[in-house]
């Protein structure tokens, strides 16, 4: 093990912790290396006393940990559009809504006609 481990430490405004089902307020990510060591609240994560520790403070950002999707769409319809163009779009296209219903055909099929010739 190094005698200088490197340890980050990241925050944000909330943390999505989607296996503890909870929304973490004022969050905090220490991590070792690339490994996490602890996850919590700004005030109760911090790194071994005397270590040093780079701190990246995200804001109002929120962290979604294991977010690892390299194409996720979050919000919008996913067809490349910018997000600022979804504004434009007329409220029916932002909408979900259930496919449209179609008539069942009118009796059963009709028999291919018959094209041959008597004998």
């Amino acid at each position: 093990m190094p005698s200088n481990p490197n340890f980050t430490l990241l925050k944000a405004a909330r943390l999505i912790d989607t296996a503890a089902e909870v929304v973490q307020e004022q969050a905090a990510i220490l991590l070792e290396g690339d490994t996490v060591r602890q996850i919590g609240t700004a005030e109760t994560v911090h790194a071994p006393e005397g270590a040093p520790v780079q701190e990246i403070d995200y804001g109002d950002a929120t962290i979604l940990p294991g977010l690892v999707d390299s194409h996720v769409h979050l919000n919008g319809i996913g067809d490349g559009r910018a997000g600022d163009e979804l504004a434009t779009l007329p409220d029916e296209v932002l909408t979900p809504h259930p496919p449209p219903t179609r008539s069942p055909p009118a009796g059963p099929p009709k028999p291919p006609a018959d094209t041959s010739t008597p004998a």
